[in-house]
């Protein structure tokens, strides 16, 4: 068993957590944290291997630290609060978003020429931030609009 290196108590220990996604490796939670800012976070969860025929995450994990590690500054890419490793999951805690891309495009009228201009440029702004993290040599291998997190929330 593995010794703790992640101190759970800081968000709650795992108690009132909402699942917010699930993927095929781990899951992401909306955590109240024990911190002054920011109230809340997005913990990613991935349960350690229990035997040696379970995949093993801790490749992607480490990946994943070093790639939000080495992209910290840049505003279009997730902050990066904490991360490790307890007896039965590793965790990685981030920033936590209004909400996906595809989520906000639901709500939108479904007719395209309503909003082409705002469209337009928000596709503007995501080819940028796929520049910035490709200037890093960074490859996200999952783009999709519930991986593309905002800060705004729609009004209609």
């Amino acid at each position: 068993m593995c010794p703790s290196l992640f101190d759970l108590s800081l968000y709650g220990n795992g108690q009132g957590w909402i699942k917010l996604a699930e993927g095929a490796y781990g899951v992401v939670y909306e955590v109240e944290s024990c911190m002054a800012e920011p109230k809340a976070v997005a913990i990613k969860k991935m349960n350690q291997p229990q035997s040696i025929y379970d995949r093993c995450v801790l490749h992607d994990i480490f990946t994943e630290i070093t790639c939000l590690e080495e992209l910290r500054l840049e505003s279009c890419v997730t902050d990066l609060y904490d991360y490790g490793v307890d007896g039965t999951s590793y965790y990685i805690v981030m920033k936590k978003y209004a909400g996906s891309l595809r989520e906000w495009r639901l709500k939108q009228p479904p007719q395209m020429q309503d909003n082409l201009s705002l469209y337009l440029s928000i596709y503007r702004e995501i080819l940028k931030c796929f520049k910035t993290i490709h200037s890093h040599n960074v490859t996200h291998y999952d783009i999709k609009g519930d991986n593309i997190l905002i800060d705004f929330k729609q009004s209609t």
